[in-house]
């Protein structure tokens, strides 16, 4: 049985992503992909990734237009450092380290406000606070809350409120050409704004990320 190439001396990993790293010269290095499907180039990306992270000390970020793309790199990725049928120079850097390389998800805000899943994520984290009432009690006597105009219960019912027309609106399915059109989509826009900085007040942390809030939310299902 022949030997398997070695995943970093392919010619799309090659010329594709660390020639053009190299001439970089430790500059600011962003790498836009625009060929064909089917080349290869979220699983180069992922092996390029994990080059990058593993040999060179640099943790790069992945941006793609589609969730889909992502959670392709993602699988990329955790299949990389699965994989032990190349015996290269990638496979022992992942031995060597001997623990998973995270992966972390960060999300827009504009798309949290144009995911139906986010509005669903928010409702099932006011059912949470409903069966959890202690925890709702101890978030109103905390020095976070104490100084504001609403209490913790209001902010719970009008999230559920906000978040409930967002998930029934049927604005992301309407056509532009529809003559409620623009009067559906601000009456939108406006509840899914309130419902995000909503759920964003009570899983709020310093050191947290937009991806994690989702998380956060989805863990209360």
């Amino acid at each position: 049985m022949s030997k398997k190439q070695s995943r970093t001396a392919t010619e799309i990993f090659l010329k594709g992503f660390k020639e053009p790293y190299l001439r970089s010269n430790d500059r600011p290095f962003i790498k836009l992909l625009n060929w064909y499907t089917g080349i290869g180039k979220t699983y180069n990306a992922a092996a390029f990734s994990i080059e990058l992270f593993l040999n060179c000390d640099v943790i790069p970020v992945f941006i793609a237009p589609l969730q889909s793309l992502v959670s392709q790199f993602s699988g990329e990725v955790r299949q990389h450092q699965q994989d032990r049928s190349y015996a290269d120079e990638l496979e022992r850097a992942v031995v060597e380290r001997g623990a998973d390389i995270p992966v972390y998800r960060l999300y827009s805000i504009d798309y949290h406000v144009n995911d139906r899943t986010f509005f669903s994520a928010c409702l099932s984290l006011v059912h949470w606070f409903e069966r959890n009432p202690q925890v709702v009690a101890k978030m109103e006597r905390s020095r976070k809350h104490a100084d504001t105009e609403k209490s913790i219960r209001s902010r719970i019912q009008e999230l559920r409120a906000k978040a409930a027309s967002c998930e029934k609106s049927n604005f992301l399915g309407m056509s532009p050409t529809d003559e409620t059109y623009e009067d559906t989509r601000a009456a939108y826009l406006k509840s899914a704004r309130q419902a995000r900085s909503l759920a964003d007040r009570f899983v709020w942390n310093p050191r947290r990320t937009q991806g994690e809030l989702t998380a956060l939310c989805r863990l209360a299902s």
